[in-house]
Protein backbone atom coordinates (compact mmCIF):
# COMPACT_ATOMS: atom_id res chain seq x y z
CA UNK A 1 0.00 0.00 0.00
CA UNK A 2 2.84 2.01 0.49
CA UNK A 3 4.38 1.78 -2.33
CA UNK A 4 1.43 2.87 -4.28
CA UNK A 5 1.34 6.29 -2.33
CA UNK A 6 3.79 9.29 -3.89
CA UNK A 7 6.68 10.44 -1.71
CA UNK A 8 5.88 14.45 -1.60
CA UNK A 9 7.92 14.70 1.54
CA UNK A 10 11.28 14.47 0.06
CA UNK A 11 13.22 17.39 -1.32
CA UNK A 12 15.17 17.18 -4.45
CA UNK A 13 18.77 18.39 -3.81
CA UNK A 14 18.05 21.61 -5.73
CA UNK A 15 14.94 22.23 -3.34
CA UNK A 16 17.64 21.72 -0.67
CA UNK A 17 20.49 23.64 -1.85
CA UNK A 18 18.31 27.34 -2.87
CA UNK A 19 17.00 26.60 0.69
CA UNK A 20 20.37 27.02 2.16
CA UNK A 21 21.59 29.86 -0.11
CA UNK A 22 17.89 31.37 1.22
CA UNK A 23 18.92 30.69 5.18
CA UNK A 24 22.24 31.77 4.40
CA UNK A 25 20.94 35.28 3.11
CA UNK A 26 18.36 35.41 6.27
CA UNK A 27 21.11 34.81 8.97
CA UNK A 28 23.75 37.33 7.02
CA UNK A 29 20.66 39.80 7.43
CA UNK A 30 20.25 38.75 11.20
CA UNK A 31 23.62 39.07 11.89
CA UNK A 32 23.95 42.48 10.55
CA UNK A 33 20.26 43.82 12.65
CA UNK A 34 22.58 42.38 15.37
CA UNK A 35 25.43 44.83 14.84
CA UNK A 36 23.30 47.96 14.39
CA UNK A 37 21.07 46.95 17.59
CA UNK A 38 23.95 46.92 19.10
CA UNK A 39 25.48 50.36 17.76
CA UNK A 40 22.25 51.76 18.62
CA UNK A 41 21.87 50.45 22.06
CA UNK A 42 25.17 51.87 22.89
CA UNK A 43 24.65 54.66 21.88
CA UNK A 44 21.43 55.05 24.00
CA UNK A 45 23.21 53.90 27.30
CA UNK A 46 26.24 56.61 26.76
CA UNK A 47 23.58 58.97 25.96
CA UNK A 48 21.63 58.56 29.15
CA UNK A 49 24.87 57.95 31.03
CA UNK A 50 25.85 61.95 29.67
CA UNK A 51 22.76 63.32 30.48
CA UNK A 52 22.77 66.12 32.17
CA UNK A 53 20.70 65.15 35.79
CA UNK A 54 18.32 67.51 36.84
CA UNK A 55 19.17 67.54 40.51
CA UNK A 56 23.07 66.53 40.75
CA UNK A 57 24.43 64.04 43.20
CA UNK A 58 26.60 61.44 43.63
CA UNK A 59 24.86 59.17 43.65
CA UNK A 60 23.25 59.75 39.89
CA UNK A 61 26.61 59.73 38.77
CA UNK A 62 27.53 56.60 40.40
CA UNK A 63 24.21 55.07 39.16
CA UNK A 64 25.02 56.72 35.46
CA UNK A 65 28.23 55.27 35.53
CA UNK A 66 27.48 51.57 36.49
CA UNK A 67 24.92 51.63 33.87
CA UNK A 68 27.24 52.81 30.99
CA UNK A 69 30.45 50.03 33.32
CA UNK A 70 28.22 47.31 33.67
CA UNK A 71 25.16 47.75 30.69
CA UNK A 72 27.95 47.66 27.53
CA UNK A 73 29.65 44.87 28.58
CA UNK A 74 26.95 43.05 29.25
CA UNK A 75 25.02 44.10 26.14
CA UNK A 76 28.54 43.34 24.09
CA UNK A 77 28.91 39.81 25.11
CA UNK A 78 25.30 38.94 24.35
CA UNK A 79 25.05 40.53 20.74
CA UNK A 80 29.16 38.76 20.37
CA UNK A 81 27.85 34.82 21.30
CA UNK A 82 24.88 35.97 18.99
CA UNK A 83 27.17 36.95 16.51
CA UNK A 84 28.76 33.68 16.86
CA UNK A 85 25.84 31.74 16.65
CA UNK A 86 24.69 33.37 13.00
CA UNK A 87 28.63 32.98 11.99
CA UNK A 88 28.73 29.21 13.13
CA UNK A 89 25.41 28.46 11.25
CA UNK A 90 26.68 30.51 8.27
CA UNK A 91 29.91 28.79 7.89
CA UNK A 92 27.93 25.07 7.99
CA UNK A 93 25.67 26.59 5.45
CA UNK A 94 28.78 26.95 3.12
CA UNK A 95 30.36 23.75 3.89
CA UNK A 96 26.87 22.59 2.80
CA UNK A 97 26.72 24.24 -0.39
CA UNK A 98 30.04 23.76 -1.44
Amino acid sequence: MSDALPDIHIATLNQRHHAAWLEHGARMAQRQNAVQIFIGSSIVVFGFALQEPSAPSMEVYTVRSWVVGVGIPVLALFVGSLIALHNAVILRLVDYMK
